[in-house]
């Protein structure tokens, strides 16, 4: 029986070998390869140590550059791609299966004359003292309802289902935004200390009023802390009393009557001692400043893009961050 051989594609022709991986039409003279390798140079591989060193370590790829060999510009390149690969990567959250606290605060930026905010979220069990980053957003336009709203679609479903609360800061429409969600809201109280300890007046003698702000200023810090019951209840009448005679002292006066106003959503805590919340967004705003001092570190990144490569880069590269909610000791009765 005559053999059958293969004919080329192309010409229906005999073959001939051209080599040892080649073949060639008789007919056209075309060649191919018969086992065909991806063309230019091989892919370099992600060194994980790139990543670590500079954005754990915190060194510079100027630094690194003469110990690989390369020039500068070569190693800003490898450096890019790397973090490109790094972050197509899928991403996997373990999470133990209990409530979620979800501690969220906003980062701003500015790129050619435009606002931009970085929406920075971590994840809390409630019975652990860590929390998980989730990757950042970065949206156009002054910190609002609506960019938190955007933010929030992009938290899994398996993760979103489970939140039971929000820490933030008193950002415009977060209340309404978190109930909407079916969330508990904890406002942060160092934003609030923070806001009352500007107008205060314990440097400048010559502010008036100087008691009534002190006063003002105690009061609401005991607010905060104290428990349910007489206490507080005669603190916060002697606050509401102090206030009506601020009447000249408009912005500490108004600062307070908005913490009266809101006093749940501050003491949420208090309320739930359960889901062991935070009480401020200080884990979170941590992440932020490693952030921001990177970006000054670096002075690479103009434009939103590479903003966004690099903070998504670093919260996976550090994942984890101590996040401390409110333990309170059960009273035993004898």
């Amino acid at each position: 029986m005559d053999s059958l051989h293969v004919k080329s594609q192309c010409c229906r022709a005999k073959i001939y070998r051209f080599g040892s991986r080649r073949r060639q039409c008789s007919r056209c003279k075309r060649t191919w390869s018969i086992r065909a390798k991806r063309r230019g140079r091989k892919r370099w591989r992600n060194a994980p140590g790139l990543l670590q060193a500079v954005l754990v370590q915190g060194r510079s790829l100027k630094s690194l550059a003469p110990r690989t060999g390369l020039t500068q510009q070569a190693m800003g390149h490898r450096w890019r791609q790397a973090m490109r690969r790094f972050v197509s990567r899928p991403r996997v959250l373990r999470l133990p299966r209990e409530p979620l606290v979800l501690v969220l605060d906003g980062l701003y930026f500015r790129f050619r004359g435009k606002d931009w905010v970085l929406y920075v979220m971590a994840i809390k069990p409630c019975h652990q003292n860590r929390a998980v980053f989730l990757d950042p957003v970065l949206l156009p336009g002054r910190e609002n309802m609506q960019g938190w709203s955007q933010a929030f679609k992009t938290i899994p479903a398996s993760i979103h289902r489970r939140i039971r609360a929000s820490v933030s800061d008193e950002v415009s429409g977060i209340i309404k935004l978190g109930t909407s969600q079916g969330w508990i809201v904890q406002l942060c109280h160092f934003h609030l200390i923070s806001r009352l300890q500007n107008v205060r007046g314990r440097r400048n003698r010559n502010l008036a009023g100087r008691a009534l702000r002190e006063k003002l200023y105690q009061l609401t810090r005991k607010a905060l802390d104290l428990p349910d019951g007489s206490r507080l209840r005669t603190v916060l009448k002697r606050l509401n009393h102090h206030v009506g005679q601020a009447k000249r002292l408009r912005v500490i006066r108004m600062i307070v009557r908005e913490f009266l106003r809101r006093i749940d959503h501050f003491r949420a805590y208090r309320k739930y001692p359960k889901l062991h919340l935070p009480t401020t967004t200080g884990s979170v705003e941590a992440m932020n400043r490693i952030i921001r001092d990177l970006m000054r570190q670096t002075r690479s990144v103009r434009s939103p893009q590479a903003l966004l490569l690099w903070a998504t880069a670093l919260v996976r590269m550090r994942p984890t961050i101590m996040c401390n909610g409110k333990h309170f000791q059960q009273k035993k009765f004898v």
